[in-house]
């Protein structure tokens, strides 16, 4: 399975800080006063500025000379622009980016993924749809890989993509920022794989994949999603 486009991971990051920002709208208030007063405004929305402009900066020249529509040099110098800002306390300039530029430079981007996600083929966006599912259930950070040949991967079972004929990819939570994706196809032949079930799943370097599941291999997981995501606490009596 190939990896999503680097282009196009980075679009979609672009546009979720942007969202961001649109979001903080929203909480707010879109107000210039409020803006320059309250510092955790300022804060939220600085911050994704700065994170679209590095972002900007690692988009592929390929990519930038095809869509040209945006003066992605100017994006880049957001990084700057925010620093000038907290230097210089003036907020005018930031304030002007994210109420005027911003929105144009959303669509932009959006509209440069649909056309990105339309030149692939059904392969490619089946693996690009669940990512984005792989995502949605946990969290815009979520690392997501295509199994390897020689890699073994334990973990839960998160989501099923259904394509075409035997273009079906099972979705594999294997830590808490990290999901793997799997051919169906590549599955023993009667193997049944559904949301849920808690695997070991073996990727052999000819391509093809073989099932692991017992009750050690399941307490295991569950006993390690619960000390990752409770705090441990002292037993009564314990000090």
């Amino acid at each position: 399975m190939k990896p999503i486009p680097t282009d196009l991971s980075l679009l979609e990051e672009i546009i979720k800080h942007c969202r961001d920002i649109t979001s903080a709208f929203k909480r707010f208030g879109a107000d210039m006063g409020k803006f320059q007063t309250d510092v955790h405004y300022r804060n939220s929305c600085m911050m994704s500025l700065m994170h679209v402009g590095s972002l900007t900066k690692l988009l592929t020249e390929e990519f930038k000379d095809e869509f040209s529509g945006v003066r992605w040099s100017e994006t880049s110098d957001y990084q700057t622009v925010v620093a000038d800002c907290e230097r210089d306390t003036d907020t005018c300039r930031v304030w002007g980016i994210i109420r005027e530029e911003l929105p144009g430079i959303r669509r932009y981007c959006e509209n440069s993924r649909d056309v990105l996600v339309e030149r692939m083929d059904s392969h490619e966006r089946q693996i690009y749809k669940a990512t984005a599912i792989a995502r949605g259930n946990m969290g815009n950070d979520t690392i997501v890989d295509c199994a390897e040949p020689g890699g073994a991967y334990f973990g839960k079972i998160i989501g099923m993509l259904w394509g075409h004929g035997m273009d079906v990819i099972a979705i594999q939570k294997v830590l808490s920022n990290r999901a793997v994706l799997h051919m169906v196809a590549d599955l023993p032949r009667k193997a049944s794989v559904c949301i849920g079930d808690v695997l070991t799943i073996i990727k052999t370097n000819d391509g093809k994949s073989d099932i692991h599941a017992d009750d050690w291999e399941i307490t295991e997981l569950l006993d390690y999603e619960s000390e990752e995501e409770t705090q441990p606490q002292d037993a009564p009596g314990k000090s």
